[in-house]
């Protein structure tokens, strides 16, 4: 068992070594970056570490679709509402906003009040739409009734993207994060949640800690480390072509909201 130490230590620092070198990416020959991308893979080592960046929520609605709606059904994602064939009692919320400004409707079709609450929205605000609706019941010839939930996240037309590519922005997180990721407790990790903005003209703003992951060092070092990405970014355009900011969130760490 002794014997064994050495080699240990050695694996553990030639691997230390890739991890730094991966933060001089642009200096880095495509083939060595290939063979340190190949090498991040298997330093992580918890398969259930979270490592995302999207809109606040997965549900998405382009600010063009969202503003030109008449219906609930426009907005919605297509899964939820094939088979529905009724709603009732619509509220739309706004979550930016303090104290959640609510406007409500009796069926799927959009009052005046909703749509001019819908028409203050902006690129990454985000809403809440619920419902009650009924779906047919084949099998009884009648019809069962259920609540509708949904968080949707207003997004540009064209959405920014990282020169390096989506992938290569996650493998330079878990590269360079190697050495907090693997320590961790995973019963003690919680969601993690970074948001930052890319501007119009490309430049990264804005990187604010959320939700804690439950270990502040790495939430540091995440802050640190999208705060000095390297590459650029190309910003974001809504339906005429006009480059627009648009907020972008990081998740780490155990999945959750």
């Amino acid at each position: 068992m002794k014997s064994s130490t050495p080699t240990r230590f050695l694996f553990l620092s030639v691997f230390g070594l890739m991890a730094f070198a991966f933060i001089s990416w642009n200096n880095s020959t495509k083939n060595s970056e290939a063979s340190v991308n190949h090498s991040a893979d298997k330093l992580v080592k918890m398969e259930n570490f979270v490592f995302s960046i999207d809109s606040r929520f997965q549900n998405r609605v382009t600010q063009e679709k969202l503003l030109s709606a008449n219906t609930i059904r426009e907005i919605l994602p297509d899964h939820s509402i094939q088979k529905a064939h009724s709603f009732q009692n619509v509220k739309i919320s706004l979550l930016d906003e303090d104290g959640q400004p609510s406007e409500y409707g009796q069926d799927e079709f959009l009052t005046d009040n909703q749509k001019a609450l819908l028409s203050t929205t902006e690129i990454s605000n985000n809403i809440f739409i619920g419902a009650d609706y009924r779906l047919n019941n084949p099998l009884v010839g009648d019809f069962n009734s259920y609540q509708l939930t949904y968080y949707i996240s207003i997004i540009p037309t064209n959405q920014a993207s990282y020169s390096h590519s989506h992938t290569g922005l996650v493998q330079y997180l878990k590269s360079n994060s190697f050495m907090q990721t693997s320590v961790v407790d995973e019963k003690r990790l919680q969601p993690g949640r970074i948001s930052f903005t890319i501007q119009t003209d490309g430049t990264l703003s804005d990187v604010n800690l959320d939700a804690s992951s439950g270990y502040p060092s790495l939430d540091n070092t995440f802050q640190h480390l999208i705060a000095n990405l390297p590459g650029k970014w190309e910003a974001a355009t809504n339906a005429r072509g006009e480059k627009v900011s648009q907020e972008l969130t990081f998740f780490y760490g155990k999945a959750g909201c």
